[in-house]
């Protein structure tokens, strides 16, 4: 290795021990932490209902998985209640991990005492839309 090839290897060294420094902080200074909403994703999810009864959605119990992934509960939400003959809603739910990630919900529906999981896109799909149509939730209770 010739004069020229060690002092720019020893630049290079010295440059990243002054990036590993500069990011260590000193005893006593303050530290930024990130949080993990930092890093997840906001999808709305829009409904209406044309049947003669309201339909819930329970958002606690309703679940969503990335591809490859295991289901795991929206736990947030609470009951949302989609009203009767012609009503729309939409409701914001954050989502762990960025939004550039392929998913497939699960959404628990109520309507009476009837009770189903409905998939979305479908039982085999993924999306990467941050706005779900779930469309007539009544249609699932005929």
């Amino acid at each position: 290795m010739n004069l020229l090839h060690r002092s720019i290897a020893s630049v290079g060294v010295l440059s990243a021990l002054a990036t590993l420094a500069a990011a260590v902080p000193n005893p006593g200074e303050p530290t930024v932490t990130l949080t993990p909403t930092a890093l997840g994703c906001d999808i709305t999810v829009r409904a209406h209902n044309a049947s003669n009864s309201s339909v819930t959605i329970d958002l606690e119990d309703s679940e969503v998985k990335v591809k490859n992934g295991l289901w795991s509960k929206l736990n947030q939400g609470g009951n949302w209640v989609v009203g009767a003959n012609g009503s729309q809603e939409s409701k914001v739910v954050s989502l762990d991990l960025g939004c550039s990630f392929d998913r497939q919900y699960k959404f628990l529906m109520r309507a009476g005492s009837n009770e189903k999981y409905i998939y979305f896109p479908d039982g085999n799909g993924f999306t990467e839309s941050k706005s779900l149509g779930l469309a007539d939730v009544g249609r699932h209770f005929k």
